[in-house]
């Protein structure tokens, strides 16, 4: 009897971590889908420039082959004539130092968390980080990056770093305390509670070290992360950058992201009133009725509306410059 019910017990731990492994594998984010950017190599035509434009911005200038990124939104549709991204050519002698080089403009806004674990409130650090990146072909292959980070918001108290790594590995730290040298050393949370008269701070910018990239590889690309004294969490800027090998760097077993990104350039986020963020220990699912079905692969974080009419769950931030 005794054998009978070990086995039982058994075969029922068995199954009950299988249901656990399901409901786990349910719950992997997808970050196909909610990364900002995707890959586009920019046409050239012989003896001229390329400059790539999506809305009114524009993502690229360049007399050299390249693959860029740029907002997932700006590729689709490429072959009808409706395509938001298009591209103009030009012999112009305005544009002569392209002929040997490219440049390449992305900007998002990125939202993080602080802790693996998470309050889904994505508040704890919050800015707009626009990074022009160029690059030379030939024999050198040069990409060197600086970047521009407009501080929006801050919702944690513990102190951490912001850095990127780019697709070899190197990492750049761009600022070593983020309270102290983004938002003037302030008390406190930032631009997260309710009834309190939103501050703004000063864009910082940093030059980064400049690197050899591989030109058979297809995109440079970058990774931003925020550390603490235990953790790093990082936010994919395109799907390249995540394999079975590092989901826990940028997702929990929760089926959260540490983090998440809007692509601003081309879209002017700030003409909408945005964007929208949740207000302290507001999770953002309340913000953002399909972010549940977003982070699994299903639609559009926008899908099904935004409440942004309520100043107590809501933070809207408008254009700071």
């Amino acid at each position: 009897m005794k054998k009978i019910v070990l086995i039982f017990m058994t075969f029922a731990l068995i199954v009950m971590g299988c249901e656990y492994k399901d409901v786990y594998q349910t719950k992997k984010v997808d970050f196909d889908n909610i990364v900002p950017f995707a890959s586009y190599e920019v046409p050239l035509k012989e003896g001229m420039v390329s400059i790539v434009i999506y809305g009114e911005d524009t993502l690229a200038i360049t007399g050299i082959p390249m693959n860029i990124n740029v907002p997932k939104e700006a590729v689709k549709n490429l072959t009808k004539s409706t395509a938001p991204i298009r591209v103009v050519y030009s012999n112009e002698p305005k544009f002569e130092g392209y002929k040997d080089c490219g440049t390449i403009q992305t900007d998002c806004v990125l939202l993080f968390e602080d802790t693996r674990s998470g309050d889904n409130d994505y508040n704890d650090l919050i800015i707009w980080a626009k990074k022009k990146e160029t690059r030379t072909y030939w024999p050198d292959y040069i990409v060197s990056c600086e970047f521009t980070i407009h501080p929006i918001a801050l919702g944690a108290i513990k102190n951490f770093k912001l850095g990127v790594v780019n697709e070899q590995g190197t990492e750049f730290i761009l600022a070593e305390n983020c309270r102290e040298e983004l938002f003037k050393g302030e008390k406190g949370f930032i631009n997260t509670e309710t009834n309190v008269a939103p501050k703004t701070y000063p864009s910082k910018m940093i030059k980064t070290k400049a690197w050899k990239y591989n030109p058979n590889v297809g995109n440079t690309t970058i990774n931003w992360f925020i550390e603490t004294s235990d953790e790093r969490m990082y936010i994919a800027e395109t799907n390249k950058a995540v394999n079975p090998s590092n989901l826990e760097q940028f997702g929990n077993e929760k089926g959260r992201p540490y983090g998440i990104a809007f692509p601003t350039t081309g879209v002017n986020i700030f003409k909408f009133g945005g964007p929208f963020y949740a207000t302290e220990c507001t999770p953002i699912q309340q913000i953002y009725n399909n972010f549940e079905g977003w982070i699994q692969g299903k639609g559009n974080i926008n899908d099904k509306g935004v409440n942004n009419t309520d100043p107590q769950i809501c933070y809207n931030f408008s254009n700071p410059h």
